[in-house]
């Protein structure tokens, strides 16, 4: 699964595995933490999934759609703490978070962990099965954030399809 997932990544944002791992988002934190968070929320869809088909007997797809659980802002630190040192984590959440008091508009494809009152909700099939790098692309787009163009001022897919189509003849 996570091969074909990748493939269809790697081929729609003209991007490969080596450049996901040095793409600097914000601080340290990298195109690939993202990729290993959403990995993580994946593997929790499918057990939250699981379990809830088990107890309930509830539709899967339903099931599926359904699961939006709230997690302490400690709890969820520790957790992806595993895994992702504590400042990435931090900046993850600065850029897929929205919050209440923010100025940023709620758009949940590119925000969507939700914080209030001290604790992150999220709809897990939202973020799993999401297109994590094309909407972490569109979002940080927005916020004219530098780290994502290949140098800091131009958009790399611009540049491959403008060389295509001079290639093929097109001014």
């Amino acid at each position: 699964e996570d091969y074909f997932y990748l493939s269809h990544i790697f081929k729609e944002q003209l991007i490969d595995l080596d450049s996901i791992k040095n793409l600097k988002v914000k601080g340290e934190l990298t195109a690939y933490e993202f990729l290993k968070i959403q990995r993580f929320f994946t593997l929790l869809q499918h057990m939250f999934s699981r379990q809830m088909f088990k107890d309930y007997k509830i539709p899967d797809e339903l099931v599926y759609r359904s699961n939006i659980p709230a997690f302490a802002e400690d709890q969820i630190y520790d957790l992806l703490g595993m895994f992702v040192p504590e400042d990435q984590i931090t900046d993850f959440f600065e850029i897929a978070s929205w919050e209440p008091a923010d100025s940023k508009l709620l758009d949940i494809q590119y925000h969507p962990f939700i914080f209030v009152d001290g604790f992150y909700l999220v709809s897990l099939s939202l973020f799993a099965r999401g297109n994590i790098l094309r909407n972490l692309y569109a979002a940080e787009y927005k916020n004219n954030n530098p780290n994502i163009l290949s140098n800091g001022e131009s958009d790399p897919i611009s540049e491959v399809l403008k060389y295509a189509f001079e290639q093929k003849g097109y001014p």
